[in-house]
Parts: structure tokens; C-alpha cells; sequence
């Protein structure tokens, strides 16, 4: 360790050590790695300030120069400055060059090329560690990212190893099975190295004045399953198409927070047990949300789907608690008037039992009469839904509405952010608890005394905008503040947009609609009798439908949660399907019960509702991939917004990171993801860092760096394509 807090890797190496080099600067062009080869020379202890961290120079290690080339390659993949490539032959000077530093010359950016040239596909996907790439027989996933002419292998299921390869290093294990002897001796036939024309290193690529072109910027959404007709429960099917049509929207903006109500509305009236023998209960309790623009008519989707359902419920529900109130109080003088006459016979036969004489009723009967009068408690409102609502109050109301709520807020951006707020570390908590549907919860305060609840459940529902959990994603990834509660989020869709819009003006299908409600109303008030008064009521799959289950749970468990080429989120986020898919199953069998009108005690879980089920969890997790995404991939979706905004002239030629985070456009509100975004840019050619002159400081805060744009992102396209409006007649 030196005393500037940097480090010295020293070692011995086999071959002789040219020059010193530079391998990886800052993008303000500051030093970050170099090498001391011959000529130059370094301090280390026992000078004043040196420490040794390990090993000594009496032992130091000594290296091959194939591992001292990959250590070199792997430092320059580090480095900041996107547009300058250091390749292997830079540390060659003069006329004695190998083969395979005249490859590195001539072919650091034939790469790409010769990947794909061998069955590797460019995923487009581009991020800090660089471009990523997919390895052959793999359609998706990242085996290795390319940057600065390094490429990082992650898989072990490739002819390239794991590690830092440059091309020279590509080309061995591509073409000769990673023999380096036989691939020198390759190349030298054909002309590379020592004193030979293939050395002519003119056309290397160097840094100059001259604006390259700018590559594309590709921010395309992965493809997302779209929901069929006959992933629609039947008795909701008409209703559901009819009003998505209408509206001109997606299917998934209703039949989605249909099913959230339907799981809330049945709530912990009905568990299931998706095994045959073992007690492992599962409560319908769903959580989702439908993703989208502003101008993809996501509140009037979750009025057709909540507040048209949920709404007449509580309208009947508010009804008849009024009517009750109403007898309640008219009761209220009698209640009184009898509780005072029963308090003046319990004195009356005391009194008479203690003087011998006979009485009519016991002390014990009055008493009993008096705790029944006393128990007539003030009716409460059955509740269907909160929209905003503190932690005490919810337990309240839960305490009267054992069955569950649901938690419905048009916009979800404000509950993520409500929760994440100093001081409401509590209710972020008391919501993560909630999911499961089978807590308890007890509230104590010396003004409201106790309030407990032994049914914690509260479904969520609500929109939200795409950036703006692109943002709340990104940051609980990043900040290692991943709590699990977007994961709970498990029917959040975000389909595409409807592809041929047509002017839809159509009297709505009544009936259907009607029916659906009927069947919404027929769950709220369904009862499913337990096998004892101390067992809570459930039901277990049928036999055929328990194989269904059997079968998905097992290529679950041994197909997806083994994959370790899957990000860790979206391994956590596919482990709570291990109760979604017999939430949605029971959910399914209930909704078709409810559709026939029986009257009878429900029977086992359905095959065809299982199968429904496992329908619904494949197309959900297309959708869930689709959301982390925005996430996982923000610079580069960061980027295509911003370049957007350059092209239409926002920012001018020239710009700094603070200007763009003063805009506060979608996904560029946060100063990290702006330069994220930025940085992506540069990569592409976009744009050019430049630091500000010492005249740009008068003394007070230092200038920031900005950014100049490419000239030749205008030079094609920018006329506008925008279609005329019609004209009106």
C-alpha cells in the first residue's frame, strides 16, 4: 500500500518487460493503472509509508507471460475512457512485435465479428461492465460482456474459459482449442509479427478530432406473452373483452386487478393446501398492479375492474350498516331502561336471598342477562377497500373485517414513497407482513387501548407510470435495499399498447357485466365450512388437479430457481410463485363454483383451474422480466430517453449532468442515473466529455464537466415523421 492510498502488484514474469505503460484512466484522463517495465522504477518498503501487504520481494510470485497478458487486458477493461482502446501491441515498440501482438493490433475491434462469426449473439444490451454478449446455444441471458477490446467470460459452458480474453486470446481458444504455440505459428505463416507488412499498425484506432459515427441506441422492451381468451375465467370472459374493447386497451389492464379483487374479496374465508397429506395453508392474498404511460387509460381500467365491483358491495354494504345504526339507536332507550330494571332486581334479590326469602330468578340469571344486554355492541360497516389509511386504523378495521381488505391506490409511486420515508419504517413493515394473509397483529396505544388482529391480511392494487419504477426499482437494487416487496407485486402486468386502434362506440354488454358482478358478490359472501371449529376452512387440490401441481412445482424448483445465469432479483421474485400458483388456482375454482350458482360447500381445486393457474404464471413471469428490465437495464433505457431529448434540441450541443437533472424528465430525476445514462452515450459516440478549462472556476464552485453532442445524429432522420392531423369538416 502507498502512501496515497494506492497499491503496487508487484511480480516477476518470465519474458522481458518493455516499457512502462498506462492501461486504465478516468474519464477525466487521470491515471488509474500503469505498469514499471524497463527504464522505470517504483518506491516500496521499507520507505517512509509503505506497507506490505502480502508476500515480500524476496518472494515475490512470478507469472507467465500469458497470465501477465490477461492481467494487462483485464486492467484496461477498467478503464474509464469508452473511446480509446489500448490494445496487447501497445506494449511493443520497434521492430520486434509477435504474432500475437500484431492480431491485437490489427483486430481489437474485429471482435464483435469474430463472436458472432462462432455462434456468440450481441444481446444489445449495453451497461457499465459493457457490451453483453450471449453465449452459442443460449438464446438469452449474459456469458460475457466486452469492453475496451476485453472480453469478460462468466460461463463455464463456452470453448472460451472463464476470465478476460483480448482477440488474440479469442482467436486461440476459437480456432486452435486454446493452444497459444499453435496459434502463434498460425499467424506468423501468415504474416503477422517481426519484420513483417502485417505489422503496418497505421490503421489503429486512436483518439483524434474527427467525431465517429454514433451506433444506435436500442431501449426495446423484452416481448411480453399476451393473455388469450381462454386465460380469462368464463364467467368474466364477455365482460372483460367487451369493456377492454370499448375502452381500446389491453385485456391485462382489467382481467389483472379483476383477479387481485376476487383474491381480496375471498381474502381468508378459504385457504388451500396445495399438497395432498402435508398442513401447508395458503391464503388467495394477491398483490399487482398494471404498468404504463399517462396516456394508456390506466385509471379508467381500474375504475371498470375496482371501483365498479368493489363500489356496489360497498354502497349495499353502507346501506344496510345505516339501517342498522338506525335500529340500534332506536333500541337504544329500551336497552337502558332494561338495563336499569335488571340492575334494580339483582339488588332486589340479593337483598332477599340474604333475609331467606324466596326469589323468581338467581343472582346467576340476572347476571346472565345483564352481560347479553350489555354485549349488544354498535353495528360496524362491512369494508371492501381503503385507499389511504394509517397502521392503527387498518388494524382496526381489520378487527372488524376479518376477511381481509384491499388496498387500492390509483397511483402505487406514492405508497412506495410513503413507506420509504424516515419515521415510516413501521408501516413498509406492517404492509411486508400483511402479504401472507395469516398474521396477527396487536396494536397497543394508551389512548385507544388494545386492537388486535387475527387475520392480517390487505390485498394491493394500483397503477403506476414505467419510469417511475424504473427509478424505485433501480435504487432498492443498487442501494442492497431489496426488502422483497415489489417482489410481492406478482400480477403486475405491462402489456403493450393495443396495436390497431379503432373508434369503438358501443352500448356495453349489460349482462355479462351484470353476471360478473353477481359473481364478485357471490365470493364476498361465500362461507367454506372447516373441518373443525378450530381449523381454519380449506380445500386441497382433486387428484388430477394435485398432479398438475406436483408436476409445476418440480420443473419449477429444478428448471428455474437453479438457474445461476438469472439475476438474484428475478430469482426472488420466481420463488414466490411457489404460493402464487395455488393462490390464482384456488381463485379460478372459486370464480367457476360462484359462475354455476351453487349454493353447496365448494369441492376440491379443479384440474383445469391448476392448469389455468400455471398458464397464468408463465405469462406472468414474461411480464415481471419485462418490468425488471427498466431496472436492470436503466442506463441504457435512461439513455434512449435522453437521446431523445438531444434530437429534438433540449439540451443544445453542449450540456452538463446538473442541466439534465433540472429537467426532470422520466428515468433522468436522479443524478446517478443521469450520469448512467450519459456515460452510456459517450460509449456510443453520442457524446464527448470535456473538462472545463481553468478559466471556468472564478474562485467559487468548481465548473462541471460537460458534454458535447455528435454533429452527425442530425445529419439523417431529423425531418419529422409525425403524421398530419385530419382535417375536421
Amino acid at each position: 500500500a502507498t502512501p496515497s492510498g494506492g497499491y503496487h502488484l508487484i511480480y516477476r514474469c518470465e519474458s522481458q518487460i518493455d516499457r512502462n505503460l498506462k492501461l486504465a484512466e478516468s474519464k477525466a484522463g487521470h491515471t488509474w493503472i500503469e505498469t514499471r517495465g524497463e527504464g522505470g522504477y517504483f518506491l516500496t518498503t521499507p520507505s517512509p509509508g509503505y506497507t506490505t501487504i502480502k508476500h515480500d520481494l524476496k518472494d515475490t510470485p512470478v507469472i507467465t507471460e500469458r497470465e501477465r497478458e490477461l492481467l494487462l487486458t483485464l486492467a484496461r477493461s477498467l478503464s474509464g475512457q469508452p473511446n480509446k482502446t489500448i490494445t496487447d501491441n501497445a506494449t511493443r515498440s520497434g521492430e520486434g512485435s509477435r504474432p500475437g501482438d500484431a492480431f491485437n493490433m490489427r483486430h481489437t475491434h474485429d471482435i464483435p465479428e469474430m463472436l458472432e462469426s462462432n455462434g456468440w449473439i450481441n444481446t444489445e444490451r449495453i451497461s457499465a461492465g459493457g457490451q453483453h454478449w450471449t453465449r452459442p446455444g443460449k438464446q438469452i441471458g449474459t456469458s460475457g460482456t466486452l469492453k475496451n477490446g476485453c472480453l469478460y467470460v462468466f460461463s463455464t459452458n463456452t470453448d472460451i474459459p472463464p476470465g478476460p480474453h483480448d482477440a488474440f486470446g479469442i482467436y486461440t481458444y476459437l480456432m486452435h482449442g486454446g493452444d497459444f504455440a499453435a496459434a502463434g505459428r498460425a499467424l506468423a505463416a501468415k504474416g503477422y509479427g517481426e519484420n513483417s507488412s502485417a505489422t503496418d499498425f497505421s490503421n489503429v484506432h486512436r483518439e483524434d478530432e474527427d467525431w465517429p459515427d454514433p451506433l444506435a441506441i436500442g431501449a426495446e422492451l423484452p416481448n411480453v406473452e399476451p393473455i388469450t381468451r381462454e386465460m380469462i375465467p368464463e364467467p368474466f370472459r364477455d365482460w372483460v373483452m367487451d369493456a377492454a374493447d370499448r375502452m381500446q386497451i389491453p385485456v391485462d389492464f382489467i382481467i389483472a386487478p379483476l383477479l387481485v379483487v376476487c383474491g381480496s374479496t375471498v381474502g381468508t374465508s378459504c385457504r388451500i393446501r396445495p399438497k395432498q397429506k402435508d398442513d401447508w395453508s395458503v391464503v388467495p392474498n394477491l398483490w399487482g398492479g398494471i404498468v404504463g404511460p399517462p396516456s394508456m387509460l390506466k385509471t379508467p381500467a381500474l375504475t371498470e375492474a375496482v371501483n365498479k365491483t368493489l363500489g356496489r358491495l360497498e354502497v349495499a354494504a353502507r346501506e344496510e350498516h345505516e339501517e342498522a345504526i338506525n335500529d340500534y339507536e332506536a333500541d337504544a332507550m329500551l336497552r337502558a331502561a332494561k338495563e336499569k330494571a335488571i340492575k334494580a332486581d339483582i339488588e332486589k334479590t340479593a337483598k332477599d336471598q340474604r333475609q331467606g326469602r324466596m326469589t323468581s330468578k338467581s343472582l346467576d340469571e340476572l347476571a346472565e342477562e345483564y352481560k347479553k344486554l350489555k354485549a349488544y355492541e354498535v353495528p360496524t360497516e362491512r369494508r371492501y377497500k381503503t385507499n389511504d389509511s394509517s397502521i392503527e386504523k387498518i388494524v382496526e378495521l381489520l378487527e372488524q373485517n376479518p376477511r381481509g381488505l384491499l388496498y387500492f391506490r390509483d397511483e402505487l409511486i406514492g405508497l412506495f414513497k410513503r413507506t420509504e420515508r424516515a419515521g415510516n419504517e413501521q408501516d413498509r413493515a406492517f404492509l411486508l407482513e400483511s402479504w401472507n394473509g395469516d398474521g396477527s397483529h396487536t396494536d397497543d396505544r394508551i389512548g385507544r387501548g388494545t386492537v388486535r388482529t387475527d387475520n392480517l391480511c390487505i390485498s394491493l392494487l394500483g397503477g403506476i407510470q414505467p419510469d417511475k419504477i424504473a427509478g424505485y426499482l433501480h435504487g432498492a437494487i443498487s442501494d442492497s435495499d431489496n426488502d422483497g416487496f415489489v417482489q410481492r407485486l406478482q400480477l403486475m402486468v405491462y402489456p403493450d399498447p393495443v396495436g390497431n386502434w379503432c373508434y369503438q362506440d358501443k352500448t356495453p354488454d349489460i349482462e355479462s357485466r351484470n353476471r360478473g358482478y353477481a359473481i364478485i358478490e357471490h365470493l364476498a359472501s361465500m362461507e367454506v365450512q372447516g373441518s373443525d371449529i378450530f381449523e381454519k376452512p380449506y380445500l386441497r387440490f382433486s387428484l388430477e388437479g394435485q398432479e398438475v401441481f406436483k408436476q409445476w412445482l418440480s420443473w419449477l424448483e429444478t428448471n428455474k430457481l437453479t438457474n445461476r445465469d438469472e439475476h438474484p432479483v428475478i430469482l426472488e421474485h420466481l420463488a414466490k410463485y411457489r404460493s402464487l400458483m395455488p393462490s390464482l388456482a384456488l381463485v379460478f375454482h372459486l370464480i367457476e363454483v360462484a359462475g354455476n350458482g351453487a349454493a353447496a360447500q365448494p369441492g376440491p381445486v379443479s384440474k383445469n383451474a391448476a392448469l389455468m393457474a400455471a398458464a397464468w404464471c408463465q405469462y406472468l413471469e414474461s411480464h415481471a422480466r419485462r418490468i425488471y428490465s427498466l431496472a436492470l437495464d436503466i442506463g441504457q433505457a435512461g439513455a434512449a430517453r435522453l437521446s431523445e431529448k438531444i434530437k429534438t434540441g433540449k439540451l443544445g450541443m453542449r450540456f452538463t449532468r446538473p442541466e439534465v437533472v433540472r429537467k426532470k424528465w422520466g428515468m433522468l430525476t436522479r443524478k446517478h442515473l443521469v450520469q448512467e445514462s450519459i456515460d452510456c452515450l459517450v460509449e456510443m459516440n453520442w457524446l464527448r466529455e470535456t473538462m472545463p478549462s481553468s478559466g471556468d472556476n472564478q474562485g467559487g464552485r468548481p465548473a462541471a464537466i460537460s458534454y458535447l453532442v455528435n454533429p452527425k445524429i442530425f445529419s439523417e432522420g431529423t425531418e419529422s415523421n409525425a403524421p398530419k392531423p385530419p382535417k375536421l369538416v
